[in-house]
C-alpha cells in the first residue's frame, strides 16, 4: 500500500473516530465566541441595569454578600466597560480563603451580580451547575466545550482529541495538495459535476481553508486544558516573567492578611491608570495581595491583561505585569485565549473564530457521507 493511502486511511478512520467530538466541539465553540452577547439577552436581569452617576463601594457589596452567606468570602469583582452592566463577583468558600487558597467549585452560589450603582443584588447562580435555566445554559456549554461535563477527566479527553485534530489536519493538508502548482484548484467546487464530487470538493475547499486556524485553536485549547503540562515545555525554551512574591506568612491569620480593604486597594491601582477601565480585582489569599486587571487600549481579551499588585496589609504596589513588556513566554502564554475565542482580534476575529468552528461539522457531514457512500459501492462490486 502506498504512503498516500496509508495517510487516506489514517485520516478518514481520525475523522471517523473524532466525529461527534468535533461536531460538539465545533459547534459549542461558536457559541461561545459570544457568550457575553448571548447571556445579556437571555438573562437581562443579571446582566443589565439602568446606567447612573457614582458607583457603589466594592467594600459594602463584599459586607452585603458576606452577609447574606456567611460561609463564602468574595474571591473576586469582574467588571464590563459599558454602562448599565452588573458586577459579578465570583465567590470562594470562608474555609478554603483560611486556608490560603481559592476553592470556587465549592462556593453555593458561585456568582453573584450587583449593581454597580447602587450596591443592590441582582442575582445568583453556581456557575457550571448543569441545567437549562437561562442562567445556567451559557456556563454548562462552557463546561462541555472545556471538559464535557466530566471535571478533569474530561479536559484530558479533550485535548487528547485535539491532538489527534492536529494530525488529522495536517495529514488533510498533505492529501489536498500533493502538488504546491495544484494548490488553487484544491480550492474549487464543482458544484454541478454531481452530489459525490461536489461533497469531496467542500470538504476539501472547506478542511484546507481552515486548516491553519482549526490547528490554532486546537492547540490553544490543549494549552488552556493542561497548562501544568505545556507551559513546562514552552518554560524550557521560552521563559515566563514570575509573579511577585507572596507577602502572606504561612499560618497567617486571614484577617491580618487583609487589613486593607477591596476600595483602598483598588485606589492605589488606579493611580498608574486613572483613565483606564478596571477589568477585574481579586484577593490572592496565598500570596496576600490584591490583583487588579486593566484593559488597556487595543488589550487582546475582554478581561484585561495588565496587571497590579497591590499588598493587602498596607495598599503598598507589590508589583505589575503587562505581556507587552514580558518576555516571549509571557506573550505565549497570554496569547492563548485570545487567539482561541477570537478576543485578540476584536470583532472580526470573533466572527471569524464563530465561523470557523462551524467547519468541523461540515467536515464531519461531508467526510462520511463520502465514506458510506465508498462502502456501499465497494459493497455491490464484491457482491456481483
Amino acid at each position: 500500500m502506498s504512503i498516500r493511502k496509508n495517510l487516506l486511511l489514517v485520516h478518514r478512520w481520525c475523522g471517523i473516530t473524532l466525529a461527534a467530538f468535533l461536531v460538539l466541539a465545533g459547534v459549542t465553540g461558536s457559541l461561545l465566541a459570544f457568550h457575553h452577547e448571548i447571556e445579556a439577552a437571555l438573562v437581562p436581569e443579571l446582566f443589565r441595569v439602568e446606567a447612573r452617576e457614582g458607583r457603589a463601594s466594592l467594600d459594602a457589596i463584599a459586607a452585603r454578600v458576606e452577609s447574606r452567606h456567611p460561609e463564602l468570602v468574595v474571591g473576586y469583582f469582574l467588571f464590563a466597560p459599558e454602562p448599565g452592566a452588573t458586577i459579578r463577583l465570583v465567590m470562594n468558600t470562608r474555609r478554603a480563603a483560611e486556608e490560603g487558597r481559592l476553592d470556587r467549585d465549592a462556593a453555593v452560589p458561585s456568582e453573584i451580580f450587583a449593581d454597580p450603582y447602587t450596591g443592590e443584588i441582582r442575582g445568583e447562580r453556581t456557575w457550571g451547575e448543569i441545567g437549562l435555566s437561562r442562567a445556567h445554559l451559557v456556563p454548562m456549554v462552557y463546561r462541555l466545550h472545556m471538559s464535557l461535563l466530566l471535571g478533569e477527566a474530561g479536559q484530558w479527553i479533550t485535548a487528547l482529541v485535539a491532538a489527534a485534530w492536529i494530525v488529522t489536519l495536517a495529514i488533510g493538508i498533505a492529501l489536498a495538495v500533493p502538488r504546491l502548482r495544484l494548490l488553487s484548484s484544491s480550492f474549487r467546487v464543482k458544484w454541478r459535476a454531481g452530489r459525490a464530487r461536489a461533497f469531496f470538493d467542500l470538504h476539501r475547499a472547506a478542511g484546507l481553508g481552515s486548516a491553519i486556524l482549526l490547528m490554532i485553536i486546537a492547540f490553544t485549547g490543549i494549552y488552556m486544558n493542561l497548562p501544568s503540562v505545556v507551559e513546562p515545555a514552552v518554560a524550557a525554551v521560552l521563559p515566563f516573567t514570575e509573579r511577585p512574591a507572596g507577602i502572606r506568612p504561612p499560618g497567617d491569620r486571614r484577617d491580618d492578611a487583609w487589613r486593607i480593604g477591596w476600595d483602598a486597594a483598588l485606589a492605589t491601582a488606579r493611580t498608574a491608570h486613572p483613565g483606564d477601565p478596571v477589568a477585574g480585582i481579586g484577593r490572592i489569599e496565598a500570596k496576600g495581595y490584591y490583583q487588579v486587571r486593566f484593559l488597556l487600549p487595543g488589550d487582546i481579551m475582554d478581561s484585561g491583561t495588565a496587571r497590579y499588585f497591590v499588598s493587602g496589609r498596607d495598599a503598598g504596589l507589590v508589583g505589575r505585569f503587562d505581556h507587552r513588556e514580558g518576555t516571549a513566554g509571557d506573550k505565549v502564554r497570554t496569547w492563548q485565549f485570545p487567539l482561541h475565542s477570537g478576543q485578540g482580534f476584536g470583532m472580526p476575529g470573533r466572527i471569524l473564530v464563530c465561523v470557523t468552528g462551524l467547519v468541523p461539522p461540515l467536515l464531519v457531514v461531508t467526510g462520511t457521507w463520502l465514506w458510506l457512500r465508498r462502502t456501499r459501492l465497494r459493497r455491490r462490486r464484491s457482491s456481483r
